[in-house]
């Protein structure tokens, strides 16, 4: 699952018609439950928070508790931001964000490629108009990711600008069709950018979750929490070598105690491992 959170309408009609996603069930929802505009799809939340850090922040929160306890998800803010240089319309990834209030900084993590340039994102508390510093200039960045931090790793937090004006074309410039045909143009880069996250959110979901017979190992022997942690490493590491938990199981049945049966699956990885290492290394 991934969640959009964008700040205006503008902003979130190419996405939400991009994806196909549908406002959601009003007549199911107290009014009071629902105090931001929310589409949906199969694997896709988009949230319209509103202008500034502090309702990013409370979207964040709010959709998170609206369906916790759910798989692991990611978190994606689109939006417009203005840049010193930068031409307007083109999107930018954010690798460093920053409260221009308080200074505090996130950095979300880059584990793949970029679909877009890198910058610094500069939260401020309205339209800048000096771009004084060499960084993007937005307005939600920052109470998204302090929100965020709370419910998803920083592989799974990131920020996609679409720049809206510069010291050639001014902020005062910038109209809600503009911005419509800006996010547009970055659609692509937007969908790869999702596609990624969501292929991230399900491979940490799937290393969070108990390796296979962790649970049968457990209720057969009695293990200390040392070994049981090493226990899980060990059957997590067999798992992703590709081999047959059911062969494994087999071996392990007549073992007569925790030690014997963790001694026999270290066995059993290093020998997996080991042919591996020397089938690379043979010309």
């Amino acid at each position: 699952m991934l969640h959009l959170v964008v700040a205006l309408d503008c902003e979130a009609e190419p996405l939400r018609r991009h994806f196909g996603l549908r406002a959601a069930d009003r007549a199911s929802i107290q009014p009071s439950k629902l105090p931001f505009k929310l589409y949906e799809g199969e694997d896709l939340r988009l949230v319209v928070s509103g202008m500034g850090q502090v309702l990013a922040a409370a979207a964040v929160a709010w959709l998170a508790g609206r369906h916790e306890g759910g798989p692991r998800s990611a978190w994606l803010n689109v939006g417009t931001a203005g840049h010193a240089l930068r031409p307007v319309g083109e999107g930018v990834l954010a690798h460093k964000v920053c409260d221009a209030a308080t200074g505090e900084c996130w950095y979300p993590g880059l584990v793949f490629a970029a679909p877009a340039a890198r910058e610094t994102l500069l939260t401020v508390a309205r339209p800048e108009r000096e771009y004084r510093h060499a960084a993007a200039y937005e307005m939600e960045a920052a109470g998204f990711c302090r929100a965020a931090a709370r419910f998803a790793p920083w592989e799974l937090i990131h920020c996609y600008k679409v720049i809206s004006d510069n010291r050639h074309q001014p902020v005062h410039e910038v109209n809600a069709a503009r911005v419509r045909a800006w996010m547009a143009d970055n659609l692509s880069a937007i969908e790869r950018l999702v596609t990624t996250l969501q292929g991230l959110a399900r491979e940490l979901a799937a290393w969070e979750d108990d390796p296979p017979l962790l649970d049968w190992m457990s209720s057969r022997w009695r293990f200390s929490h040392t070994r049981r942690a090493r226990l899980h490493a060990l059957l997590r590491r067999h798992a992703a070598l590709g081999r047959d938990p059911e062969a494994l199981r087999a071996r392990l049945r007549y073992c007569r105690d925790a030690a014997a049966a963790l001694a026999r699956v270290e066995a059993a990885v290093d020998a997996v491992a080991g042919s591996n290492t020397q089938r690379r290394s043979e010309p």
